[in-house]
């Protein structure tokens, strides 16, 4: 349509960015807070539209007056029960992430990812967390074993904390993991690469990083050496191995669409030219 019908095609584009400014300013603005789960909904279906389109980020940023988030004023940093934010979705800040899973984060460092741990990782380009337990009902593409999501332009994270079906918590190291993955999706918005090739936010190259990210955090996970974790980790190393073979097929087959060797898990911001 862009080259067929440049005209239309503009006026599309035109007023889905109008709606996503709508949108954007709903939700940072003072509103009701029983209505926060909505507006979320809203501006994540439409970034979602905008990655599938490649309309980049600068462009998306200038039409809604973008500006480099902070986190928002009262947020709790009491540490939450995951039973209760199954029941009821949670606004938080990273220190209120379960205590096992912010240690698991600061224990490993994120080599080649970022300064720092993981927990400097995610706290750097995240300025909140939603948990919610209810996901799965966002969008019938959601499968039911969904984990997380986020939303760039706010630098949230949207973590399930329960399963869907039984509404039994998440353990911490997957709440981590995903806490990784999902951070890995609002740094790659972000990025001067992809400002300059929207492309990159397309699914192969844009899950390939976060997959990437995650499976090097759970390489670290499994190789603590610290006993107030290494017990923890032991425990659940069946499951951790699961997740982590998981994320490297998951980055395996994206570097087969991209060209890449199977085993590259390293980060690659550019793509050959089509």
């Amino acid at each position: 349509m862009r080259d067929e019908a440049p005209k239309p095609f503009a006026a599309s584009r035109a007023r889905l960015l109008a709606t996503y400014a709508t949108a954007y300013r709903e939700l940072i603005g003072v509103g009701d807070q029983k209505q926060y789960d909505r507006r979320l909904r809203a501006l994540w279906d439409l970034c979602g539209v905008v990655h599938a389109t490649t309309i980049s980020p600068p462009e998306v940023k200038q039409a809604i007056g973008w500006h480099e988030p902070r986190a928002p004023r009262g947020l709790s940093k009491a540490e939450v029960s995951l039973q209760a934010a199954a029941q009821h979705p949670v606004r938080t800040s990273f220190e209120g992430l379960p205590g096992l899973c912010r240690k698991l984060l600061q224990a490993v460092p994120a080599t080649g990812v970022a300064e720092g741990s993981y927990a400097d990782y995610v706290k750097a380009h995240a300025r909140e967390v939603y948990l919610t337990a209810q996901l799965v009902e966002w969008s019938p593409g959601l499968p039911l074993d969904v984990c997380g999501s986020s939303e760039p332009l706010t630098r949230t994270l949207i973590l399930t904390p329960a399963v869907y079906v039984d509404l039994s918590p998440k353990p911490e190291w997957s709440l981590a993991a995903v806490a990784v993955h999902e951070t890995a999706h609002i740094a790659w918005f972000h990025r001067p690469e992809v400002s300059k090739d929207p492309r990159l936010l397309r699914v192969a190259p844009n899950e390939r990083n976060a997959f990437a990210a995650m499976a090097r955090f759970l390489e670290g996970v499994l190789g603590l050496e610290d006993p107030a974790l290494k017990t923890y980790v032991t425990q659940h190393s069946a499951a951790i191995r699961d997740q982590l073979r998981e994320a490297r097929e998951n980055v395996a087959q994206a570097n087969a669409r991209l060209g890449l060797p199977a085993g590259d898990l390293s980060e690659h911001r550019d793509l050959a030219e089509e």
